[in-house]
């Protein structure tokens, strides 16, 4: 499987076992994987990797996101689903692991332009409205938008400027 697998001793932490896909994702060689315990690789502290284990074996949670790092020293922010199975008698966790950290930037870019555009729109000097083309309800309008027509926020979000009678000729709307 091109999926990064690995299977921890759910007490102590140790790696049992991974499969060629997480050696090459980790960049530790398959020997060294089997004889490290996870919280080489995970980086948050080991009490709480401890409990996250407990709960995966426990199945009162299944899914995780913690920082891993790699061999290089590279951080990765990792998606781990984790199941109690049984091998040799024993209950060991099986967990696939998925690299999301390209999502997580994604995710933090876009926050971070969202604030961007929302601190630009809020304090503009100019009159700002955001309005629904098909019918012109408006979604959102700045302080100077309400400042200019003299309405609240309140009074003008799920209207239109055709119900709130601010143009001049209703049809230049159109």
């Amino acid at each position: 499987s091109q999926a990064v697998m690995l299977i921890v001793e759910p007490a102590t932490g140790e790696i049992l076992n991974a499969n060629p896909a997480a050696e090459n994702f980790y960049g530790y060689p398959m020997e060294e994987l089997r004889v490290m315990t996870i919280d080489k690789i995970n980086t948050l502290p080991p009490e709480t990797i401890a409990a996250e284990r407990q709960l995966a074996l426990e199945e009162k949670r299944n899914f995780f996101v913690f920082p891993h790092r790699m061999k290089s020293g590279e951080m990765r922010t990792v998606e781990v689903h984790s199941s109690p199975v049984q091998m040799k008698g024993k209950p060991v966790l099986f967990s696939i692991i998925h690299d999301v950290t390209k999502k997580k930037l994604a995710e933090e870019k876009l926050i971070e332009s969202e604030e961007r555009f929302s601190t630009a729109f809020h304090s503009s000097q100019e009159a700002i409205s955001i309005s629904r083309i098909s019918d012109g309800m408006y979604i959102d309008v700045n302080d100077a938008f309400c400042s200019t027509f003299e309405i609240s926020r309140g009074q003008v979000i799920g209207r239109t400027s055709k119900e709130l009678d601010l143009w001049i000729n209703p049809e230049q709307r159109n």
